[in-house]
This record gives C-alpha cells, structure tokens and sequence, in this order.
C-alpha cells in the first residue's frame, strides 16, 4: 500500500493538516504556560502565539503539497486565538481540541470506516498529549521567555 504514490499523496496531504492541527494546539498550551506567570496581557500572548505558529510552519514547508494552503492554516490559527482563554482552557488538557478532530477529517480512509472508530482514535490523540505535556513543563524556561517577550 505504501508504495502506490496516490496512496502516499494522500497521506501527505493528511500529514500536513494533521500537523498544522497539532502545532495549533502545542502552540497555545505552550504560550499559555510560559507566559502565566509573567502577567501578560491577551494580545501579547497572541503576537508570540501567532509568531510561534507562523516559524514553525515555515519551518516544515519543505514536506508540504500543494493541497495544504498555509496561509489558510494561519488564518485558522488566528481565528482561534481571537477566542483563546488564555488564563483558563488554554492552561490545560482540554485545550488540545484540533488535533484529535482534525485526525479524524484528514485520516485518507472511508468515512464509514472513520465513523466507527472516532471515538478511540479522538481518545488516543488526547493521551497521547499528555506525554508532550509533562516533557514540556519539565523543559520549560519561563525566566527566559520573560526576557525575550522583554527585549
């Protein structure tokens, strides 16, 4: 199955919605946490958010195709931050909502076949985060974040 090119185009395509989903979601967790200690205001966060959002993108367009429109993943990111509560949801689990559904969208299967499964795969996806989750608040360098959000 992996060697039928139409096969792997559609994962592909899956691959980079899927992506842009998950950095979504990383993105405002990771905002949200590194800056809830230094009494940022709402915009603040959502420029960093935005521009966190924006790097890594770009970052990963070599593995794009044509059928992943990046400028509309930006605007989709920034739909979502004009809503984000940064002091509430965005600080926890509950945040990681695009990825699971976007999984689920994306998966180059049958819908019939995505129907069936929904609900364990949208569930695997949340588990999955917690992992990156604890890795992050581990790594995380507020103090340093403070000083590049001062400069």
């Amino acid at each position: 199955m992996f060697k039928d090119d139409l096969i792997i185009h559609s994962v592909n395509i899956a691959k980079m919605h899927y992506f842009a989903a998950c950095l979504s979601d990383l993105t405002i967790y990771a905002v949200a946490q590194a800056t809830v200690s230094l009494g940022a205001d709402d915009a603040a966060r959502r420029a960093l958010a935005e521009n966190v959002y924006r790097s890594a993108l770009a970052e990963n367009m070599a593995e794009s195709v044509d059928e992943f429109s990046p400028d509309e993943a930006i605007r989709e990111f920034q739909t979502r931050l004009s809503g984000t509560d940064w002091s509430g949801l965005a600080l926890t689990r509950d945040n990681f909502t695009q990825s699971p559904a976007k999984l689920i969208e994306w998966a180059p299967i049958a819908e019939h076949l995505k129907n069936m499964d929904r609900e364990i795969a949208e569930n695997s996806v949340k588990f999955a985060w917690a992992d990156i989750r604890r890795s992050f608040e581990k790594r995380l360098d507020a103090d340093a974040v403070a000083e590049d959000l001062a400069a």
